[in-house]
């Protein structure tokens, strides 16, 4: 496969993963899927409720889980929702919040949390000019949800939402990506909040065109670290980890960490940092088996040194992995979009990829390979298919995650993972 080629894969699979861009509480039983780890804890009914989780869900710090779905509400314009477990093994679900592309904004994407369990959320489109906002979520005594529109993208034409860039809070202050910038190829913004309360938005970095930030972390240090899926003018490169790091005048510096080839991996999307400050991410296409890889990023002073911790060669192995997660092992959990070997997810089939994904672990062995074992192949049925998102883990190692499709109904479904080996 050469790069014209994977990047053509890889634009088809972000297409298909947003093409879907009961304000109301209910109680849900959980119930297993047949013969698998799984656990359903919540079935979208399509509307008027929610449906087409593209995003995965955060922890609060309570311990429920808060996702959005991108087609969700009265207006098919998204949603949010909380999902709180009962501790008899029931969740309540709660959809919190429903869009209309009005000021607040619709089609939702980013979600975090601050240390006082507001929650941010970004949009896509709607607001003052119609390319997305940053909302803030604040609950009353009664738990009541309100939102509140921090920042409305478009008064500067040289800034516009990206949507599944997603959202970080670090010390005080919210941070992002976004397309657009003064070479439309992308930026890094904070919004932060002034003594008098308002939110003030800065641009940390424009990237020249062709770049495309997707996602980015920020360290202990206060360090910026992000993926671009593009690497030059046209997007013609297959991606980079870069470094966005303040100098002693506090300007934010840019640097390439690593810039991939095709035959490493094509659009990296994803990153987490382990206690030591090692990188692991993905890529969605390309890498030695040509349908995407796991990777680490491991620093040796100033010299950062690229491993493959897994490359996915489609089929029963998987396909298109999306986000990543570490355990207090060093264990790796994901998801593929496709493959695995069960169900058929793309409608007609196209490749040996029609099969509807996977949850994976990787674990590191003594010889300093990495072991995959597969938490569940998703059959696109009950037990849901297509995970778009990455899963988070828990403190007993269980794991937690989102189908796009499937379910009792075919609008997607949350899951959890019992932890491996249980």
């Amino acid at each position: 496969m050469n790069l014209a080629q994977a990047t053509s894969r890889f634009k088809s699979t972000s297409q298909k993963l947003f093409a879907f861009c009961l304000a109301a509480s209910c109680l849900l039983f959980a119930f297993p899927a047949a013969a698998s780890n799984e656990t359903v804890l919540y079935d979208f009914p399509g509307h008027p409720g929610g449906m087409k989780p593209y995003t995965g869900v955060v922890f609060d710090k309570s311990g429920n889980l808060f996702g959005v779905t991108s087609a969700g509400g009265p207006n098919f314009e998204g949603d949010v929702y909380e999902l709180s477990p009962n501790g008899d093994g029931a969740w309540n679900y709660t959809e919190i919040y429903t869009f209309s592309c009005g000021a607040e904004g619709c089609y939702p994407s980013g979600l975090a949390f601050d240390d006082s369990g507001n929650l941010y959320v970004s949009t896509s489109v709607g607001g003052t000019s119609n390319r997305g906002t940053i909302l803030e979520m604040t609950t009353d005594s009664a738990r009541a949800w309100s939102a509140t529109v921090l920042y409305s993208f478009g008064s500067d034409t040289s800034k516009d939402p990206q949507s599944g860039g997603g959202l970080v809070w670090f010390n005080g202050a919210l941070y992002g990506v976004a397309s657009g910038g003064t070479d439309q190829g992308g930026v890094v913004f904070s919004l932060t909040k002034t003594s008098a309360g308002d939110w003030v938005e800065a641009t940390l970095h424009n990237f020249e065109s062709g770049n495309d930030p997707s996602s980015i972390i920020v360290n202990t240090s206060g360090v910026i670290l992000g993926t671009t899926s593009g690497s030059g003018p046209g997007g013609a490169g297959a991606g980079t980890v870069f470094e966005l790091k303040q100098d002693e005048t506090g300007t934010w510096k840019n640097r390439a960490l690593h810039t991939f080839t095709a035959a490493e991996g094509i659009g990296p999307y994803s990153l987490v940092s382990d206690n030591a400050g090692n990188l692991y991410g993905t890529t969605a296409v390309g890498g030695p088996g040509e349908y995407g890889t796991v990777f680490e990023l491991s620093k040796s002073s100033s010299t950062w040194t690229l491993s493959t911790l897994h490359a996915f060669s489609g089929g029963l192995d998987g396909a298109a992995p999306n986000g990543i997660s570490l355990d207090s092992q060093g264990r790796v959990y994901g998801t593929t979009f496709q493959g695995g070997g069960r169900g058929v997810c793309e409608n007609p089939p196209s490749s040996q990829n029609e099969y509807c994904g996977t949850a994976f672990l990787l674990t590191p062995t003594h010889s300093g390979t990495w072991h995959e074992t597969f938490l569940h192949r998703f059959a696109g049925e009950k037990d849901g298919g297509e995970p778009a998102a990455g899963l988070v883990v828990d403190a007993n190692d269980n794991s937690y995650g989102t189908a796009s499709e499937g379910g009792t109904t075919p609008y997607g479904l949350v899951f959890m993972l019992n932890a491996p080996g249980k």
